[in-house]
């Protein structure tokens, strides 16, 4: 995703230049500066995408769009504290979504909430077991299944 010709790092950055002009004229909106940040992000330039994203978390509105683009950065920088509320908040708005909540099982054991990640895998369990062959050995490190 690295911009290395030169046309590609001056089309990286005049893409980035419209984006910034879209968001000075809709102030408001989380968007433009979540979709800066994870340009940035996308090419391993999280320093320079951090400041977007936090722009974007200070206008952010809850809604599963704008917290994807979140989880999408700091997936990538695994900052996983970061990530967690947002992976919380997509989990709610679909409960019935038991692979968001897998990963949101695997988010709170990066952060040492055991229980949390085991109380996820057993209502995984009961609605739809067949999600753990995505990663079985992580299931039975909790459930011992």
């Amino acid at each position: 995703n690295v911009p290395y010709l030169p046309s590609e790092r001056e089309n990286f950055e005049k893409g980035i230049n419209v984006l910034k002009n879209y968001a000075e004229i809709v102030p408001s909106f989380a968007e433009p500066h979540l979709i800066i940040g994870n340009l940035y992000g996308n090419n391993r330039r999280f320093a320079e995408g951090r400041p977007f994203i936090e722009k974007g978390i200070e206008l952010y509105k809850p809604n599963v769009s704008d917290a994807q683009r979140i989880i999408t950065f700091y997936l990538a920088e695994d900052n996983y504290q970061a990530v967690e509320p947002f992976f919380e908040f997509v989990s709610e708005s679909d409960p019935t979504n038991m692979n968001t909540l897998f990963d949101l099982a695997h988010i709170y054991a990066f952060n040492g909430k055991d229980e949390e990640a085991r109380e996820a895998l057993l209502t995984i369990q009961a609605a739809d077991p067949s999600v753990f062959e995505r990663d079985p050995s992580f299931v039975q490190q909790y459930l011992g299944n």
